[in-house]
């Protein structure tokens, strides 16, 4: 209650009083409400009889009184800007004479009692500065939130300065409205708090010791193995303190080459780095290292290590098969690259031949070939840092002189030749060629020459080498042979040149091929099975389903053979002893059965230049595999072609005459036919004989008493085998088909 308030109550209470006497006359006057002890204290902390400070009222007043107050300061009343009164509390606020009234009223009456306080002007002060912690924090740590405390007088103005290690900062984030601050980096730090107050100024301080912990700094990534100009997501994270929002942070960039040596910076153009994504543009390894440093001083790094693998490539020729290019013109080859080609060096191996070849614009070299030939260049892509990392392909040319009428072919110009060859028997070589320029015309092995240009043979017994022979001289059968008759074990590789000229222009084209020679075998029962099984894996190409023999095994066959395309062609001639005298026995078939028909296609390629003989025989094996009975054979007057019958055990012959037989010279075409047919007593052999245009002819009829002794021809065939007789020309024996009866 102001001073003012407190003069109208006393008014009012002595006007109550005054009526209270007029209608009381005669009455016993009341007695006042005593108030006693009022006095004025200073609060705890504080100083007596000091503007600004607290000073407690304390009074004693009947309990059913009703208290007010009133203060003057001087002799008139004071006013807000003199005092305050807070829970009983007198706050000062001017110097001056006080004089605090306490009234009691009760029943009418009033009574009051009074205490005086003589106020100075108080001096400013700063008390009891202290830095504390904020719950939670490490105390004496960088980036930690104090709180600031002090005791200043009401009303001061406050200012707080900092400084580190004696020098003034503002190395510190302060927010005043709170009291807190926190310390950036390591030192001794001094807080003070400055109070100006009734013109007075006063200070006080508290210091303390922050330390700066090193950053906890970590990167990792996505990937530690990625190929060339693939990108890797780098993770990095940093423990800043709290308030540590100054930093820098930067990365450095290591490499070596593979995997040992030291790590040296890297080039800016090896790599690129933006933001969180690596990519390096070489193979090798690499060293990311990464390095915070705080606002506060603290610093920390961490590395991160990935390996860039070579960039695949997928390299392919543009084309099919052989290109041809015309000979002394330079010409563009394309081929097809898939990946970083730019990782690569690309060089080209002519492997000796006449050519130029040299790197050109984009995927392709220039190629220049000074001379009609069939050669290979081999691309290959070596990477430049990983030279491990290479990729090749082999690009099949062959050049011409011209390129519209030179000869041509496809993928393989031997016709699919199979590349392995047994040794001591002949493989016919066949062609796949043509003609270019007007109407394409096929060409033969007629129009070929073949040169083994490279042996590389060894057997029991030495070297050896391969030939190529003609079957009875005659260009149009060539065939290779790997002479090794003694003990059939010849093995290694050769080549082969083909060169093919067009009779009609005369232009050439050459090509080559390898060959792996497998050893036959040094005995009857391991040359049959290697020949058989040969046989079987290259059927396709032999075509041994049109022989249609009924066996397991394809054939019996034997060495002393040559293999075509067709089926078994048997043609030793240039000097092979089987031209010069003996049997020799080249392919048996397995024929048990009753009734049987045994049907086979046979081409004369020549006659034995000597004798002119052809010899042919059709061997038959009785009642078991040893049982010979004999051969029916084909022969010659050294005119005409003739069959005869040289079974044993006293055959009957019954032999058609009149048949007019072809002419025994070269490409002479026979379709042969023998019947074996049983009756309850009697076995009768039947040779029959057909060209191509005609239908089948009997020749010969021979008639046999039915019996089981092994050797008889009236008994069980066993096995039918071909035989090459007595020296006895050049032919071919293929289409062999063997059909049974009930």
């Amino acid at each position: 209650m102001n001073g003012r308030k407190s003069i109208w109550v006393l008014i009012v209470t002595l006007s109550v009083f005054c009526l209270g006497l007029l209608f009381g006359c005669g009455a016993k006057e009341p007695t006042p409400p005593e108030v006693t002890g009022v006095t004025l204290t200073a609060a705890e902390g504080a100083e007596y009889g000091k503007t600004g400070e607290k000073h407690l009222l304390g009074y004693t007043a009947p309990e059913d009184s009703t208290v007010t107050f009133s203060v003057l300061r001087g002799e008139a009343p004071a006013t807000a800007a003199d005092y305050a009164c807070v829970d009983g509390a007198y706050i000062f606020y001017a110097e001056g004479e006080y004089t605090v009234t306490v009234y009691a009223a009760k029943d009418g009456v009033v009574g009051s009692a009074s205490a005086k306080i003589s106020i100075a002007a108080r001096e400013a002060f700063v008390k009891n500065v202290t830095l504390t912690a904020a719950k939670g924090e490490t105390a004496g740590k960088a980036g930690t939130l104090y709180f600031i405390g002090y005791d200043v007088p009401a009303g001061s103005e406050v200012a707080v300065a900092f400084e580190k290690d004696g020098a003034p900062t503002e190395d510190v984030i302060f927010a005043p409205e709170n009291k807190t601050v926190v310390f950036c980096g390591a030192g001794e730090f001094t807080v003070t708090v400055s109070a100006a107050y009734g013109g007075t100024t006063a200070q006080g301080s508290a210091s303390v010791a922050i330390a700066v912990d090193p950053l906890e700094v970590a990167l990792t990534s996505d990937r530690r193995t990625v190929t060339e100009e693939s990108g890797v997501v780098l993770q990095k994270t940093v423990s800043y303190a709290l308030g540590d929002s100054c930093k820098t942070e930067e990365a450095s960039v290591f490499y070596r080459r593979g995997t040992s040596g030291e790590f040296r910076l890297a080039e800016e153009e090896t790599y690129a780095l933006e933001g969180d994504l690596f990519t390096p543009h070489v193979a090798g390894e690499w060293r990311i290292d990464y390095k915070a440093t705080s606002r506060f001083g603290a610093s920390g790094e961490a590395s991160v290590r990935i390996t860039s693998r070579a960039a695949a490539l997928t390299l392919k020729p543009s084309f099919e098969g052989r290109m041809r290019i015309r000979t002394n013109t330079p010409v563009e080859i394309g081929f097809l690259v898939t990946g970083a080609a730019d990782k690569y060096n690309v060089s080209f191996d002519t492997h000796g031949h006449n050519v130029v070849a040299e790197k050109a614009e984009g995927n392709a070299m220039r190629l220049t070939a000074s001379a009609p030939d069939a050669f290979t260049v081999t691309v290959t892509y070596v990477h430049k840092v990983t030279s491990s990392q290479r990729y090749s392909i082999d690009l099949d040319f062959y050049s011409v002189d011209d390129l519209t009428y030179a000869p041509a072919w496809g993928e393989d110009p031997f016709g699919g030749m199979p590349g392995e060859v047994l040794s001591s028997m002949g493989h016919l070589f066949t062609v796949d060629a043509k003609s270019c320029g007007g109407l394409p015309r096929t060409l033969t092995a007629a129009n070929a020459s073949f040169e083994v240009t490279a042996s590389n043979i060894s057997a029991d017994g030495g070297d050896k080498e391969a030939q190529v022979l003609y079957a009875a001289d005659d260009p149009a059968h060539p065939y290779i042979l790997v002479n090794n008759f003694g003990n059939n074990t010849a093995h290694g590789t050769f080549s082969v040149k083909m060169t093919l000229t067009d009779p009609d222009t005369g232009y050439s084209a050459v090509a080559y091929k390898d060959f792996t020679v497998l050893p036959t075998g040094n005995t009857d029962a391991a040359a049959t099975k290697t020949i058989a099984d040969y046989v079987e894996r290259y059927a396709s190409y032999y075509n041994v389903g049109a022989m249609n023999f009924t066996s397991d095994l394809p054939a019996h066959t034997r060495e002393n053979m040559v293999l075509t395309r067709e089926g078994i062609i048997m043609h030793r001639t240039n000097g092979d002893f089987a031209l010069n005298g003996g049997n020799s026995d080249f392919a048996r078939i397995d024929a048990s059965g009753e009734n049987i028909r045994l049907e086979f296609r046979f081409e004369l390629f020549g006659v034995n230049p000597t004798t002119s003989a052809v010899g042919l025989g059709i061997g038959l094996r009785t009642g078991n595999n040893d049982g010979w009975a004999g051969f029916f054979d084909l022969t010659s007057d050294g005119t005409r072609l003739q069959l005869s019958n040289s079974l044993d055990k006293g055959a009957v012959r019954n032999e058609m005459t009149g048949a007019e037989l072809p002419l025994a010279q070269p490409g002479t075409v026979l379709y042969l036919r023998l019947d074996r047919t049983v009756s309850e007593t009697t076995v009768v052999y039947t040779l029959s004989f057909r060209t191509q245009e005609s239908g089948y002819t009997q020749y010969m009829r021979s008639v046999y008493t039915k019996t089981s002794s092994a050797g008889n021809p009236g008994a069980p065939v066993a096995q039918l085998q071909f035989t090459h007789r007595n020296g006895g020309g050049c032919y071919a024996v293929e289409e062999v088909r063997l059909q049974r009866f009930a």
